[in-house]
């Protein structure tokens, strides 16, 4: 299976133990949807957001990526060409990545699955008119 964007279960927000974004009013914007491949028991959830073309400068999401029972922080800069309505392509630059500390897992499948998992969430989790997604690491 591959990932698919969902609505966040009420039940499955109310146990997560990460920190997100937290509005003034107790809100938590970023918790509304997120991609998951469920027969490989791996999600993606948008933790944060600053910064973007209203603030007029570079994008910045964190993401927990909760893989296999482990939580995989990352951070990533996010660019947007053409149009949302048309076609455009969207570019992400990984900015770093937790460590995974148990499970030895291989970072470059912990690449992988984060290229994979933000293709599929798209923009505004949705992949109409997206006709290119690329995702490069930094270098450490």
């Amino acid at each position: 299976m591959a990932f698919v964007n969902e609505i966040i279960p009420e039940s499955v927000k109310a146990k997560f133990n990460f920190p997100v974004r937290t509005m003034n009013d107790g809100s938590k914007p970023t918790l509304w949807k997120w991609a998951i491949d469920k027969e490989r028991d791996i999600a993606l959830v948008n933790t944060d957001k600053e910064g973007g073309y209203y603030e007029g400068t570079t994008e910045t999401r964190s993401f927990m990526l909760l893989f296999q029972g482990l939580h995989i922080a990352f951070v990533g800069e996010c660019k947007y060409i053409g149009k949302s309505k048309t076609a455009m392509e969207i570019e992400w630059l990984i900015c770093s990545i937790t460590e995974a500390k148990s499970g030895g897992i291989d970072v470059n499948e912990i690449k992988k699955t984060i290229s994979d998992a933000l293709t599929a969430m798209g923009w505004l989790y949705s992949t109409v008119n997206i006709v290119k997604t690329s995702v490069a690491f930094k270098s450490a």
